[in-house]
Parts: structure tokens; C-alpha cells; sequence
């Protein structure tokens, strides 16, 4: 929900030091990186060469979702042939569901072909050019308004200390948390001004980490950015998103 990053590297370092390698098994959900992340859009692990497919890899299955950067549904798993035999005979949600329709394999197969090829990777920079130019407007818009109205979450440590090619120490994220005290209220404001901006509340979210959840896409222009970033500060400065904390029984608190 905040948009970070698991730190990965460091998780399999801790995981070295108190559990055998032959009794580890580390599952890894790459649902919002794939397609998004890596060589191709093969994902983090793939990035980081902790594959199972690799002989040193220490990340035992990866969970690669279509519904998100690919653009499609299904999901598969990327794992040995041990896991892979395990799970045919024993997952019974598995056991029990059906075959990807032909029409859904054809669709994958047309996406993997885009993101696999230079034209994916102009995506994949674009993605990366709209969510800078998110954070570099939104960045001023914050520091003038109390974080009791409208912050960030807490920065989280730095994911990739190593700073693999390709990710980087820390690397941006289309997906950005808005946290508010009146998560409904904001979300209204902003469809009333042309931006769907999803609320998320509890029990989604711990009681507190209330939010609007903004997620970017390669095919915004700077001029939807820019928009969505006045719509914001005008929920901030016309008083609106005050009034509505008011209401709620949020009172701000004194800024020091």
C-alpha cells in the first residue's frame, strides 16, 4: 500500500544466517513489479539474479501476476520442478481451476512481445519519467501542508543498498500513498475534478494510515500530472481538506 520496496538482499542475507539453504523456501509476490521492473520487465528477483533458475538463486518461487503492468489476468509461478510437481498434486485451488482461455494466452503473448522489446523499454522509461516529474511537483505542495492533513508514509530503509544495474539503491515507484484523515472526502474531491483516486481505509490499512492511493502510468502526460498536482493543493489551500478533517473530528494539530 505505500508503494515501497521489500529489501530483498538484506532479507536473504538475515535468512542465510539462521536457516540452512536446503530448508529455505523464500516466495517473493511480484505482482505490481512485473513488467514493470528488470531486464524486459522480468521482475526484481529476476534483476537481482536470485532466480530459482539460477544455480546460486536464492528465491525459492515467484509469483508473476498479468493483471496490473501486463495488462491482462492470469498469473504463474516461477519455480524448480520439485515445487512445480508439489503443486499440482497438493494446491487444491489449483487442482480445482480451470485453463487461461486461448483468447487470454494470445493476449500475453502479444504483451510479452511489447515488453520485451525496445519498445517496452521506452514504456518502462517513460513510467520512470512521469513518477519524478509526480514527486517533483507534489514534493513543495507537502512541505507547505501539516503532515496531519496530507503526507507521505514514513521513508522506509533503502531496499537495494548494492544498487544493482538496472534498479538502482532505491528506485521509484508508480504507486504513491496520500495519507489523509478523510480518505473519502479527498478521493470525492479529486473525481469531481477528473482524477479517479481511490480511498483505502482500515481494515485494508492499520487505523491512522487512512490514504488516497495515486497510481501512475507510462501513458500520463504532464499536463494530466500537472493537473492532478493542482487538484491536490487546491484540496490543501482552499481550506477544503481542513474543513473536512474538521468535521470528521480530526482537528489539526499546531505545526511547530
Amino acid at each position: 500500500m505505500d508503494g515501497d520496496f521489500a529489501p530483498i538482499p538484506t532479507l536473504l542475507d538475515v535468512f542465510d544466517q539462521h536457516v540452512a539453504r536446503e530448508q529455505q523456501c523464500v516466495v517473493v509476490d511480484e505482482a505490481h513489479t512485473t513488467g514493470v521492473y528488470g531486464s524486459q520487465g522480468r521482475g526484481i528477483v529476476h534483476q537481482l539474479k536470485e532466480g530459482a533458475g539460477r544455480d546460486d538463486g536464492r528465491v525459492t518461487v515467484r509469483l508473476m501476476t498479468f493483471g496490473k503492468g501486463v495488462g491482462c489476468s492470469g498469473s504463474v509461478l516461477l519455480a524448480s520442478e520439485t515445487v512445480r510437481s508439489f503443486l499440482i498434486n497438493f494446491a487444491r485451488p489449483f487442482i480445482f481451476s480451470t485453463a487461461l482461455p486461448v483468447s487470454t494466452v494470445l493476449a500475453l503473448e502479444s504483451a510479452w512481445d511489447l515488453l520485451s522489446s525496445d519498445a517496452g523499454q521506452r514504456k518502462r522509461d517513460d513510467l520512470a519519467a512521469v513518477v519524478s516529474y509526480f514527486q517533483e511537483l507534489l514534493a513543495p505542495v507537502l512541505a507547505r501542508t501539516p503532515p496531519e492533513l496530507l503526507r507521505l508514509p514514513d521513508p522506509t530503509p533503502t531496499p537495494f543498498p548494492a544498487a544493482p544495474e538496472g534498479l538502482g539503491a532505491h528506485p521509484h515507484s508508480p504507486i504513491h500513498g496520500l495519507l489523509s484523515p478523510t480518505p473519502h472526502a479527498l478521493s470525492a474531491f479529486l473525481l469531481a475534478r477528473g482524477f479517479i483516486v481511490r480511498p483505502v481505509v482500515p481494515p485494508t490499512v492499520p487505523p491512522g494510515g487512512e490514504r488516497v492511493r495515486v497510481c501512475l502510468r507510462a501513458g500520463h502526460s504532464r499536463e494530466e500530472i500537472k493537473a492532478l498536482v493542482s487538484a491536490v493543493a487546491e484540496w490543501v489551500d482552499s481550506g477544503a481538506a481542513e474543513a473536512e478533517a474538521a468535521k470528521a473530528g480530526r482537528p489539526l494539530r499546531a505545526r511547530l
